[in-house]
Parts: structure tokens; sequence; C-alpha cells
């Protein structure tokens, strides 16, 4: 194949993936872009003679604007590793411009003739870069005015906690008022999300445009000019930029297969590389990147055999839970039903307690002369056995009965100062009273 046979990447229709991140066009322009896709993969015929760079760079940043929505999450706030990555990407991003004023400066002296010819794709490149940058600052610039505005809502809302307790303390101040300060302060609005897809989009044109524009300026190296004649490469550079982006696109929807969407990316992108494989010197899918997707194929299937054998082992111990439980139900049942059956019949099974009277008992019928002998308060201690004396209740005692309050409470106080002069004696019969009765039920 010669260099006659490749369109290099121009930049023309870069716009259509672009508005891909368009939230005004986001929608109908997906659908639009499915649909094409569809189309192309359905209609594609290889072409054997040349080759389009350019369109096959429109097809491949197309491809993954569409499918790294699904296999990665684009509407997420930036972790640290990314911001720093972007960071990064930025001061790239400032040295490439100069060096790209630099370039433009050397071919306008060197080649003023040819230089209309390449200066599109230095100003596209450029407009790539000023979006790419300005996006980039006014997102920063956002979150620093929102971590400022975050801080100044904090204060605010601490002085009128500290002013409420105050008020609360003093009560000079109407509460009222203290709460409707408080819900007047309003928390900052936090910024946007970092567009992921626009920034993706913007810096892969800018790497295929930047590719381009030092090939074709390759042969004013040194500040001298060379012949196109002398420089010989074997690999177009625009060919190896984009083998790398296919190669990123097939092992990040590897393992997505039986998603539609990404098998009908899969197809389109094995076209693609079929088309770049006669300009390429070495297997665009190596043995690398086989072993790699065949390894996470072997773990998938092992992973779903782990969650297959989990399931089976699982259901097992819940069946042998369930049979357990269901044998020691039935053995319950049976040895109820045959201790019922083992029963004679004219026996209850509740035993009830039986009245057995020892001595004389008085009942409804019992007649006037059957009475009881008297029984006071002494007998019944001693059958007991307690050596307690039973005392005559204290006059004191008798008078609360019918006292007015004063002297009711006038009698109380005494009582309670007699009852304290007394607790050494009261503990000490209680612990020989104690003492009786565990000798008594020790003997039961």
């Amino acid at each position: 194949m010669t260099k006659s046979d490749i369109t290099p990447i121009s930049g023309d229709h870069f716009e259509d993936f672009i508005l891909l991140t368009n939230p005004d066009h986001k929608s109908t322009k997906t659908k639009q872009a499915w649909h094409a896709l569809q189309q192309q993969t359905q209609t594609h015929v290889p072409s054997t003679t040349s080759i389009d760079l350019n369109r096959i760079c429109v097809d491949t940043i197309r491809m993954e604007l569409l499918i790294f929505p699904v296999v990665e999450h684009w509407k997420r706030p930036l972790t640290n590793t990314e911001w720093n990555h972007i960071d990064k990407e930025s001061v790239l991003l400032e040295r490439q411009m100069e060096k790209m004023r630099k370039l433009s400066i050397l071919v306008r002296k060197k080649d003023p003739l040819s230089f209309p010819d390449i200066a599109p794709l230095f100003n596209k490149l450029i407009k790539h870069n000023k979006e790419l940058r300005n996006n980039w600052d006014e997102f920063k610039q956002a979150w620093s005015n929102y971590k400022k505005d975050w801080q100044i809502f904090q204060m605010e809302k601490s002085q009128v906690r500290k002013s409420k307790h105050k008020s609360a303390n003093t009560l000079s101040v109407d509460p009222a008022n203290n709460s409707s300060n408080e819900e007047n302060i309003t928390p900052p609005v936090s910024p946007p999300m970092f567009p992921r897809d626009r920034w993706h989009a913007l810096r892969v044109g800018s790497k295929a445009l930047e590719v381009e524009v030092l090939h074709q300026c390759q042969r004013f190296r040194n500040g001298t000019k060379q012949d196109r004649e002398e420089i010989k490469e074997a690999t177009h550079p625009g060919v190896k930029f984009l083998v790398e982006e296919l190669r990123k696109i097939y092992l990040k929807t590897h393992g997505f297969e039986l998603i539609k969407r990404v098998k009908l990316v899969q197809e389109r992108n094995d076209q693609l590389m079929q088309e770049l494989q006669p300009y390429f010197p070495e297997p665009i899918i190596t043995a690398k990147m086989l072993e790699k997707t065949k390894h996470s194929f072997k773990q998938r299937e092992r992973s779903a055999a782990g969650s297959k054998k989990e399931n089976k082992s699982s259901g097992k111990f819940l069946r042998k839970i369930i049979l357990i439980i269901l044998f020691i139900f039935l053995g319950t049942f049976l040895i109820f039903f045959f201790q019922n059956q083992g029963q004679p019949p004219g026996k209850s099974l509740m035993k009830h307690l039986k009245f057995v009277p020892k001595n004389k008992t008085l009942t409804a019928k019992s007649s006037t002369a059957n009475k009881l002998s008297e029984f006071d308060l002494e007998d019944m201690m001693q059958s007991f056995g307690s050596n307690i004396p039973v005392q005559e209740s204290s006059e004191r005692l008798k008078k609360m009965i019918t006292a007015s309050p004063e002297i009711l409470e006038n009698i109380a106080n005494n009582i309670l100062l007699e009852i304290g002069k007394n607790t050494v004696f009261v503990f000490s019969e209680a612990k020989s009273l104690f003492s009786l009765l565990e000798r008594q039920t020790g003997k039961i």
C-alpha cells in the first residue's frame, strides 16, 4: 500500500460526535448515531485499494461516546485520581499549544506555499485545546467558589445558632425571629458534574489532530526543510493512533456481549480493525490481549460456577433444615398421640387437689354448738414456732385513726424517731428469725 492510498485525518465531521455531548441535542443525536451505526455495520464493504483515516477516527470516537456510558459510569463525581489526571492533562495542553504556535511559525517561514493546506488542522487543534482548557478552568473556579460559599454558609448558620442560644438564656429576643433567620439562610447550589463525555471527545480529537499535524510537519525537523521522499515511515502515525483507540474499545467492551448495543459496537469495531490491518505491520489483536480477555472470561466462568455451587449448597442446606423440622414435628405429634391412646377411658389427665380436713370444720349447715375454739394471735405465733412476743397496740396508734392532720403528723414523726432508735434490735431479731426459718426449711 502506498501513502497515496491513505486519506489522512482532516478534522472534518468532528462536530458529528461533538453534538453527542451537547445536552440540548444529546437525546436525538444519540438515537441517530445508533441508527447510523447499525446501518454501517449491515452495509459494510471493506475497501482493498484505499483507506479513509478521518472517517475511521470519527466512527471510533462516536463509538466510544455511545458505548462508554454502558461500560463506564460517566455521571459521577470526579475522584481524586481523576482530578489529578485531568489537571496534568491541562498542563500538557498548555505545552501542546505553545508547541503548535512555534511549529506554525516555522512552517510559515520555511514553506509559505504549503502552509494554507496545514492551517485548517492548526486552527481546529487550537480550537479544541482552548475549549478543553476553558472547560477545566471554569469547573475548577466553580468548585472553589462553591467551597467558599459553603464556608460562609456554615459561619452564618453557626452565628444564628449562637444568637439563638443567647436569646434562650436572656429571654430578650423573640425565638420565632431567630428561627426565621435560620431558615432564610439557604445553602449554596453545588456546581454541575464535570462533562466527562465532552472532555473525552475533545481530548481524543485533539490528539488525533496533533498526530496528523506532526506527521505533515515532520519534514521541517530541526528547523530545516526536507523533501517528502527523504522521510520514510513503515506505518502511518494516524494508523498507529487509531489502532490504539480501537484496542481500547475491544478491551473495554469485552465481557458485555449479552447487551445488544455492545455487541453492535463490537461488530463495527472488528470491521474497522480489519480495514486497518493491511496498513499495520503486526496483528491488531495481539496474543497478550487475547490472553487477557480469556483470563477475564475464565474468571467470570469461575465466579459463575462458584455462585451456582453456592446456590446449590445453600438450597441443600435449607432442604435439610426443613426435613429436620418436619421430623421433629411428626415425632412430637406421635408421642402425644400415643400417650393419649395409652390412658384408660375412666381417668382424667388433669389432677385435682383434694381437701382432707384433720380438725373440726364449719360449714353453712353446721350447728352453733360446733364452734371452733378461740384462736388468738399468740396461739398462731406459737404454731409458727416464733418467739416474738405479741404486744398490745399502742394508744398512739389508736389515736391516729381519729386524729387531725397536724396531730397525725406529730405522732408519725415520733414513731419514726423510735423506729430509728430500735433499728439495731429489729435487725438482730430479723437475723435470728431468718436463721430459724433456714433450719426449719432444711428439715423439711
